[in-house]
């Protein structure tokens, strides 16, 4: 437990239960997960902060940093973490808890906290030379069941929408989602396969997005290939208020706007090997 708040600096219980105890029964994990935070916050290697939403979140105390040390695990003390009662908390926390289903399903993860910490496949200095832009979440594959034939991993990059953005910002995100393929670190060993949009099924953010792709790229597919719209995803969140996580679903840009616009070259997946 104590090396999964450290992997994401904060976690709720919720959070903790599902990603601890992933093979449990939802009433096993919440009642193993309240024993285990009760006994570590005894211990004082854990301590329990209010967070942005009105609940409670779960850090790394001192004496807790010194456990994982002992383990050979690199650890923070986050009782000082801004995230956990700052405007971001909502934004980190929806990014969490896509990781951490992408993590039950067997995938490995880096939340927003290890690309800061560096323990990401790629550094923050290298993120900024090759994109000038930092992820909110990297979630790797076997690149080979992405079909790719040299890469060791295919990432994919995580972008959360927690606010409308403006066609400028779209504009910005999108450079990376159009251009799969590339490597995600100067030791070539990750591609970045796809570019997943994360947001709130209740918001408009897909409308945007697709407002954008039919606007700017659609006219112009051709220069990026008929299959780079598989390589766009958008993770429709079911979230209850204020944030309870109850399952995503994904679909790619080409199967959104292959219904609105019947474009059957969307349905092209070719995939040059790396």
């Amino acid at each position: 437990m104590l090396q999964m708040v450290s992997r994401f600096g904060h976690l709720r219980r919720a959070e903790i239960a599902a990603s601890v105890w992933p093979s449990s029964s939802p009433e096993s994990a919440k009642k193993m997960c309240s024993i285990t935070v009760r006994r570590l916050l005894a211990r004082r290697e854990l301590e329990e902060r209010p967070n942005a939403l009105g609940g409670k979140s779960l850090v790394v105390a001192l004496r807790g940093v010194r456990r994982l040390a002992l383990s050979g695990h690199e650890s923070a003390d986050g009782r000082d973490l801004s995230s956990v009662d700052g405007p971001q908390f909502y934004h980190r926390a929806l990014g969490t808890n896509y990781l951490i289903q992408k993590l039950r399903e067997g995938a490995q993860v880096f939340g927003e906290y290890a690309i800061l910490k560096q323990r990401a496949p790629a550094t923050r200095a290298g993120l900024k030379e090759r994109f000038n832009k930092f992820p909110d979440g990297l979630v790797l594959y076997p690149a080979s069941s992405r079909g790719y034939n040299g890469p060791r991993f295919a990432a994919d990059w995580i972008e959360v929408e927690s606010n409308v953005k403006a066609d400028a910002d779209i504009a910005n995100m999108m450079r990376i989602a159009l251009r799969p393929g590339v490597w995600l670190d100067a030791a070539e060993t990750t591609v970045i396969d796809r570019v997943v949009f994360l947001f709130d099924a209740r918001q408009r953010h897909e409308a945007a997005f697709c407002s954008y792709l039919r606007r700017e790229v659609m006219p112009v597919l051709s220069d990026y290939g008929d299959g780079v719209l598989h390589n766009i995803v958008f993770a429709r969140a079911q979230i209850r208020t204020p944030l309870i996580w109850e399952g995503c679903t994904e679909v790619t840009a080409a199967e959104v706007l292959l219904r609105s616009t019947g474009e059957s070259a969307l349905l092209k997946q070719p995939k040059e090997d790396v």
